[in-house]
């Protein structure tokens, strides 16, 4: 992935995560923390164009909205269920 000079990191206890669409030039941006000593929050937080410095789009901003139903949707294919379905297999070695 391009950097843009976005890189996976921990701020107290709080951990980000960019992940890239190559397809779209597209940088997701997410964050993980603890909840408990066996559970995580992991969050979809913004995405943006590759190209455009700045102007990230708020995952949540318009929760309810059509304008980021899309874009959460195709996270969910692309980068949260691949999360899940490794976590699967982890559980079952």
């Amino acid at each position: 992935m391009p950097s843009y000079g976005y890189e996976d990191g921990r701020k107290n206890n709080l951990y980000s995560f960019y992940f890239y669409y190559q397809d779209k030039n597209q940088i997701i941006h997410t964050w993980a923390r603890p909840k408990s000593e066996t559970t995580t929050t992991f969050a979809f937080s913004a995405y943006k164009s590759g190209n455009d410095l700045g102007n990230w789009t708020d995952a949540n901003k318009y929760f309810w909205w059509w304008k980021n139903s899309k874009a959460k949707k195709e996270f969910e294919a692309r980068i949260l269920y691949e999360i899940e379905e490794n976590i699967k297999k982890r559980k079952l070695n």
